[in-house]
C-alpha cells in the first residue's frame, strides 16, 4: 500500500507545483499586457497621436491596407469612429484612401512612408525590450515561449473573433 500512496502524494505535489506555476505565468502575462498598455500610451503622446491612431497603424501594417470597417471591427470601435481617426491620420500624413481593388463604394487605408516609420518607432521600442528580455535565453526555451504565446493569441483571437461575430 505504501507505493500507491506515495506517487499519490507525488501527483499532488506535481499538481500543486503546475498550478502555482500556471498562476504565476497568469500574473507575468498580466504584468506584461499592463506594461504594453502603458507603453502605447506613451508612444503614442510621443508620436502626437491617441492610442487608437497608433493601434490603427499597426493593423494597417499587418494587411496591406485595410478598409475603415475592417479597423472598425479591429479596433472595436464604431464604423464612425474608425473614419475619424483615419481623416486624422491623414491629416497627418500617416496614411491615405485608395480606391478598392474590387469594391468601387469602398476604399483601403494604407501607411505612406510617414506612418510605416511612425509605426516603426513604436515597434522598435518592443522589440528592443524583447531582444534585451531574450539575451541570455537559448533558442529551444523561445521557440517553446514563441509556441505559447502564438497559441495562447489564436485562442483569443478565436474568442473575440466569436464574440464580435455573435
Amino acid at each position: 500500500m505504501q507505493p500507491d500512496t506515495t506517487n499519490t502524494s507525488r501527483a499532488k505535489r506535481a499538481d500543486a507545483r503546475r498550478r502555482d506555476q500556471l498562476q504565476a505565468l497568469r500574473e507575468s502575462v498580466r504584468h506584461l499586457v499592463l506594461e504594453v498598455d502603458r507603453l502605447r500610451v506613451v508612444l503614442a503622446h510621443d508620436l502626437g497621436l491617441s492610442v487608437h491612431e497608433l493601434l490603427a497603424l499597426g493593423h494597417m501594417v499587418v494587411q496591406d491596407g485595410i478598409t475603415p470597417k475592417e479597423l472598425a471591427r479591429q479596433l472595436g470601435v464604431t464604423p464612425g469612429s474608425a473614419t475619424g481617426i483615419v481623416d486624422r491620420l491623414e491629416t497627418a500624413g500617416l496614411v491615405i484612401r485608395a480606391p478598392h481593388p474590387r469594391d468601387r463604394r469602398s476604399v483601403i487605408v494604407r501607411l505612406t512612408p510617414a506612418g510605416g516609420h511612425a509605426r516603426a518607432q513604436a515597434v522598435a521600442v518592443l522589440d528592443h525590450a524583447l531582444t534585451e528580455a531574450c539575451t541570455h535565453t537559448g533558442t529551444n526555451r523561445i521557440r517553446d515561449l514563441t509556441d505559447l504565446l502564438t497559441a495562447s493569441s489564436d485562442l483569443i483571437n478565436r474568442t473575440t473573433t466569436t464574440q464580435t461575430t455573435s
